[in-house]
C-alpha cells in the first residue's frame, strides 16, 4: 500500500507588512522528498503520519513539507512553486493509494484567499475520485466549503495550546486505513458560524471551549464520526474568518447532525468567549509589586499570530518605572550585530525592537553587558512539537539595570521553554518575564508564573479585534466586544 505523505503550512495575518517569501519557508521547516523521514520521532502530525504508516507496513512516498512562521500573504509565486513541488510526488509511475496531508487552514496569498482549499482541489484532481485524501488542520484555521470537499476528512486540533499534533496525525492515519481497507468514503459536513473570537477567549482548558470540544468528542466516539471544531484565526481580512464545525463519516445524515448540534451549543454560549486585559502600566505597576514570577503577556505582538517580535512597550514602561528582574526576548538583528562585534563581557550601547513598524511600540534605548553570545539552536523539550529543533539565529544575552534581554536575529514563537533554559536562563527566578503569545506560550512557560497578567499592548494580534478596522459585516461577528 502506497500512501503520499506531505503538507504545507501558514497562519497568514493579512495586518503584517511583509510578504512571505520562500526565503522563509527555507529558513523555518522544510523538507523535499526522503528528507520528509527527518519528522520521524517529532510530536508533530507529520510523525504520527510516518509512524502510522510504518506500524501499518505502508510504503510512504514523500513530497514536500514546508512551513514559514506567521507573517504576512504568501507570495502567490511561491505558493504555485510549492505546491508544484508537493504535486510532483503524486504524479509519478507509481501512483498512491491514499494521501496525507497537514495543513494549515488559514493560508491566504497574493491572489487568493483561500490557498488551502486551493490545494486540496488540485492534489483530490490530481489523484483522481478514487484516491481517498485526509487533511489535517490547525486549532486555528479559517475552513472553507472549499477545503471539506475534496477530503474524505479534515482533522483538526483538538487542544490550544497545541500538544495533540501528533495524535491528530495518528488519527488522519486510522480513518485512511478504515477507508482503504473497505469501509467506504467518507462525506464531510462543514458548518459554518458568523462567529470571530480572539484567541485569548480560545483557550481549550477552559470554558466555554473546554465543554464545546468535550461534546465534540464524545459525538465522535457515539456517532463513530471524526469532529473538527476550528474556532478560526481572526487575524485576516478576508470572508472565510471564523469559527467552523467539520464532521466526517460513512453517513452524511449522522455527520450533518453532528456538526448541527456542536454548532447550536457554539452558537447558545457565544457570548461566553470573553477574556480582559490590563493597561500597560498597570500591568507593569502589579508586576513590580507581585511576589514573581509574573508572566505578561504581550498578545498584540504574538510571533506564533504574525506579530514582529520586537514590541516594546511592556519594556519601555518597565525601564522608565527603574523595575530589575524583567526577563524578554526581542527580534532585533542590528542590536545582535552590534553584541557580536563588541564581544562577551563588552558594555553595548543599543537601540532595542520598534524597528519592524510604528504599530508595537518606538524603539529603546539602554546600555548593558553583553553576558552570552549563541547560535541560538535548541531542541523542543516541552509538550509543543517535542523533538524539533528551532534556530533562533545568533542570539545576545544582555544584562540591563537588572534585566535580561534576550536579542535574536529570527522570530520565535514562545512555545518551548528551551528557548530561555537553552541560554541560562530561567522563569522561575525572575520578577516577570514577557511573552509574546497570545495562549500557546502556557504549554512552555505555564509551570512558571505566580500570576498572569494579560496586557493590553499595541500591536496587530491586538485581543480588541474592532481595532483592526474589520468592515461593518465581520465587525458584527465579533465576540467578545472588548473596549
Amino acid at each position: 500500500m502506497r500512501v503520499a505523505v506531505g503538507g504545507l503550512m501558514h497562519e497568514t495575518n493579512t495586518y503584517a507588512r511583509a510578504a512571505t517569501t520562500l526565503a522563509d519557508f527555507r529558513a523555518y521547516q522544510f523538507a523535499v522528498g526522503t528528507e520528509l523521514f527527518s519528522f520521524r520521532g517529532t510530536r508533530t502530525e507529520l510523525g504520527g503520519f510516518l509512524d502510522g504508516c510504518e506500524e501499518l507496513g505502508w510504503e510512504v512516498v514523500p513530497s514536500l513539507f514546508a512551513v514559514a512562521l506567521p507573517a504576512g500573504p504568501v507570495d502567490h509565486d511561491v505558493f504555485e512553486t510549492l505546491v508544484d513541488r508537493l504535486t510532483d510526488a503524486l504524479s509519478g509511475p507509481q501512483r498512491p493509494h491514499g494521501a496525507l496531508l497537514a495543513l494549515h487552514g488559514a493560508m491566504v496569498t497574493s491572489r487568493t484567499t483561500d490557498a488551502d482549499g486551493d490545494l486540496l482541489k488540485r492534489v483530490s484532481t490530481l489523484l483522481g475520485p478514487e484516491i481517498p485524501l485526509v487533511a489535517t488542520v490547525d486549532f486555528h484555521a479559517n475552513t472553507t466549503d472549499a477545503m471539506a470537499g475534496p477530503v474524505d476528512a479534515l482533522i483538526g486540533y483538538d487542544t490550544y495550546p497545541h500538544v495533540d499534533m501528533y495524535e491528530r496525525g495518528r488519527e488522519a492515519v486510522s480513518v485512511l486505513a478504515e477507508v482503504l481497507g473497505g469501509g467506504g468514503r467518507r462525506t464531510v459536513a462543514h458548518r459554518k458560524l458568523g462567529l470571530v473570537t480572539p484567541p485569548q477567549a480560545q483557550y481549550s482548558h477552559v470554558e466555554p471551549v473546554r465543554s464545546i470540544m468535550q461534546r465534540a468528542q464524545a459525538l465522535e466516539i457515539s456517532e463513530g464520526l471524526s469532529m473538527t471544531v476550528t474556532p478560526g484565526f481572526p487575524y485576516a481580512d478576508i470572508d472565510s474568518l471564523g469559527l467552523s464545525v467539520v464532521a466526517s463519516g460513512k453517513d452524511p445524515l449522522a455527520a450533518a447532525q453532528a456538526a448541527e448540534t456542536v454548532a447550536a451549543e457554539i452558537e447558545a454560549r457565544s457570548d461566553e468567549f470573553t477574556f480582559s486585559t490590563v493597561p500597560v502600566a498597570e500591568a507593569v505597576d502589579r508586576a513590580l509589586r507581585a511576589d514573581g514570577p509574573v508572566a505578561l503577556v504581550d498578545s498584540a505582538d504574538n510571533i506564533g499570530g504574525g506579530g514582529p517580535g520586537d514590541g516594546t512597550a511592556i519594556l519601555e514602561e518597565w525601564l522608565r518605572r527603574g523595575g530589575s528582574g524583567l526577563v524578554v526576548a526581542l527580534t532585533d538583528p542590528e542590536a545582535v550585530r552590534i553584541c557580536f562585534d563588541s564581544g562577551v563581557a563588552s558594555v553595548a550601547k543599543l537601540t532595542v525592537g520598534g524597528k519592524t513598524d510604528d504599530r508595537h511600540g518606538s524603539p529603546v534605548e539602554l546600555s548593558g553587558s553583553v553576558r552570552l553570545l549563541s547560535d541560538g539552536r535548541y531542541i523542543h523539550r516541552g509538550s509543543y512539537a517535542t523533538g524539533i529543533t528551532t534556530h533562533m539565529g545568533r542570539t545576545a544575552v544582555v544584562e540591563s539595570s537588572g534585566n535580561t534581554i534576550v536579542l535574536t536575529e529570527n522570530r520565535v514563537m514562545p512555545f518551548d521553554a528551551q528557548q530561555f533554559l537553552s541560554l541560562g536562563i530561567s522563569p522561575a527566578y525572575c520578577q516577570a518575564f514577557i511573552v509574546k503569545s497570545a495562549v500557546a506560550w502556557r504549554a512552555a512557560y505555564g509551570e512558571y508564573p505566580r500570576e498572569v497578567i494579560d496586557v493590553d499592548a499595541p500591536g496587530i494580534c491586538t485581543g480588541n479585534l474592532l481595532r483592526l478596522g474589520l468592515s461593518d459585516g465581520r465587525a458584527q461577528m465579533v465576540r467578545p466586544r472588548v473596549s
